[in-house]
């Protein structure tokens, strides 16, 4: 089970299995003088610059708001369908009420 050449214990049921491979499989943190010593940092370049011209910006807001605006219709069509179905139900109920 290991390359040393002590004795190892039987494995018992409850207990965890040894690893065969002479390590374990999952380490704990390195010890201190292992420990993680970071990396310098390189500048980053500038970011890069956009220009969008006026024709892009005028098609990026009226799409934009083409888009809202449909979305409000079928939303607000939804919502109204159900409000009418609601107002039949609710009235036959009423009316069988009285």
């Amino acid at each position: 089970m290991s390359d040393d050449t002590t004795p190892q214990p039987p494995y018992q049921p409850g207990q965890a299995q040894p690893y065969a491979g002479g390590q374990q499989p999952y380490q704990s943190a390195p010890p201190p003088s292992q420990a993680y010593e970071p990396t310098q940092h390189r500048a980053t370049p500038s970011p890069q610059r956009v220009t969008i011209s006026a024709g892009t910006a005028f098609k990026a807001g009226f799409f934009g708001f083409f888009g809202w605006f449909v979305a409000a219709l079928i939303v607000g069509t939804i919502v109204s369908c159900v409000a009418v179905l609601l107002g039949a139900v609710l009235t036959d109920l009423v009316r069988g009420m009285f």
